[in-house]
């Protein structure tokens, strides 16, 4: 019985089946390690250090629970002939594919490894905050003697995990020497958004000029597609002067962004319905593609300077500072 209810023949014989497979694979894997601590030492893939909190578990399929290590110098994802074995008694849909050509990588310490075989999978990662699920399936090379499951760097790139741009965003962030990210008024660094722009104040003089380029010939259009000849429009003209080329000047608009622009000094926004307004639906709002081409230009160079961040929450974009 399960829940209070008795389980189907068919249902009872896939869950005695499931936990036949799972107690027996921990119990090779017991004579393994036991096997391997008594036995000579074999060339396999290891993680240098290990946690200290105990083996980190992926679950694979949904059917599988197994160590793994996210490795961010393997190129591939690695998988051991057991696993592989166990999984393919739990989950039938689970097929491995033969390489024409054997696959040889190099271990740690240039130990040379193996692969004839591939295998798709889907994973999910446990870590303390909860789970993280790789996007898809991941292809995973199939070893002879591996204790756990290797994440590739690729794999860990699909979720946002880029070593390298994660140790360029501790780099910038430890360039103050007290840690902080206030800065000093009286250094020679420009602190905007609470992350290092160090070295765009030299580009500030042709970052106006092309800012003053962009406004004029802004203003030339606008004039150009009206009756200039209208002595009624020259003060209509003037104000836009006004608006476009002197706003320009004075630094409110810009071409480019600029990480020593100070953020916006003004209140937020309150929006409050009317007592008798009454919820209504709509149709999607159609976006002019230049409009969406300019938003996602815009975010990238927003992203490429590290005013905002992708997160797993967040796959697009999210504030790494408050604006």
């Amino acid at each position: 019985m399960q829940n209070g209810k008795t389980l189907k023949p068919k249902a009872k014989k896939l869950r005695d089946s499931l936990m036949t497979a799972n107690k027996k694979w921990r119990e090779e894997q017991e004579q393994s390690r036991v096997a391997k601590r008594t036995g000579p030492e074999k060339k396999k893939l290891q993680r240098m250090l290990e946690n200290p909190a105990g083996e980190s578990v992926a679950t694979i399929n949904g059917v599988l629970d197994v160590p793994y290590c996210p490795d961010n110098g393997s190129d591939v994802g690695i998988i051991s002939t057991a696993m592989g074995e166990t999984l393919c008694q739990l989950d039938e849909t689970v097929q491995t594919t033969h390489l024409p050509i054997a696959w040889v990588g190099s271990a740690v310490g240039n130990l040379p490894v193996t692969e004839k075989e591939t295998v798709e999978l889907r994973v999910i990662l446990s870590t303390a905050a909860g789970q993280v699920k790789l996007p898809g399936k991941q292809l995973f090379y199939v070893v002879d003697d591996n204790d756990e499951l290797i994440v590739s760097k690729y794999a860990l790139m699909s979720i946002g995990l880029d070593m390298y741009r994660l140790l360029e965003q501790a780099a910038v962030r430890q360039i103050h020497e007290d840690g902080d990210d206030i800065g000093d008024p009286g250094a020679d660094e420009d602190i905007a958004f609470g992350v290092s722009v160090r070295g765009l104040r030299a580009n500030d003089k042709q970052l106006d000029v092309e800012d003053m380029r962009a406004a004029e010939n802004l203003y030339k259009m606008a004039t150009t597609s009206a009756n200039a000849a209208d002595q009624a429009q020259a003060a209509a003209f003037k104000q836009l002067r006004g608006i476009v080329v002197d706003a320009a000047a004075k630094g409110v608009w810009r071409t480019k962004f600029r990480g020593t622009d100070l953020p916006a000094n003004v209140k937020a926004m309150e929006i409050r319905l009317k007592v008798d307004a009454c919820p209504n639906r709509c149709k999607p709002r159609k976006v002019n593609p230049l409009t969406g081409m300019f938003v996602e230009a815009f975010g990238k160079q927003l992203e490429q300077d590290q005013v905002i961040m992708q997160t797993a929450q967040a796959p697009i974009a999210a504030p790494s500072t408050r604006l």
